[in-house]
């Protein structure tokens, strides 16, 4: 079969201009890919989730007839957190940006935990840096690195439920404190 000039020039045509665009295939592959896991994850929880909710209700109006308040009230705050956390998580699929949504968190190691050098008991993100200290920090996909003032990094990753901080392939560090 003879390919004519025309298919040929209508070819290079889109080739060059699928290139304007900045996204390589390689790229575009890569958000299909996250998309595809983002979706299942979502749908992989959500069943989880409800049960949870289901039977935290159910406890909660146990604590109320009971009588117990300070039950009650930590059994509202969890069903809460978890709300908050799922919608964070989920909404359309998992963190898109994280770096807005640790922007103005603040974090406290966890009792017992070993601290990369360098980072404190109690750590502030605000848009920019890590304080104290004053430490940049970039936040891609589920990971915060930060890189210290003098040199060195310390790499943290965002654990599942949304508010802790783990080292990578290793144990919770830090805790989101309600501030």
């Amino acid at each position: 079969m003879k390919t004519t000039p025309l298919a040929i020039v209508a070819l290079l045509i889109g080739a060059l201009l699928s290139r304007s665009y900045g996204i390589s295939d390689t790229e575009r592959e890569l958000k299909r890919l996250m998309d595809e896991r983002d979706q299942a994850i979502a749908a992989a929880t959500a069943p989880v989730t409800a049960r949870f909710k289901t039977a935290a209700q159910q406890l909660l109006q146990r604590a109320i007839q009971l009588g117990d308040l300070d039950a009650a009230n930590k059994i509202r705050t969890a069903i809460g957190d978890e709300t908050s956390t799922q919608n964070a998580l989920n909404a359309a699929g998992p963190l898109k940006d994280l770096r807005n949504h640790i922007a103005g968190t603040k974090w406290k190691a966890v009792p017992g935990a070993i601290l990369p050098g360098g980072l404190g008991q109690a750590l502030s993100f605000t848009e920019k840096t890590v304080e104290p200290g004053n430490y940049k920090y970039d936040a891609l996909h589920d990971n915060v690195t930060i890189t210290f003032n003098h040199g060195g990094k310390a790499v943290l990753m965002l654990a599942r439920d949304g508010v802790h901080l783990q080292l990578p392939k290793g144990p919770v560090v830090y805790e989101r404190t309600a501030d």
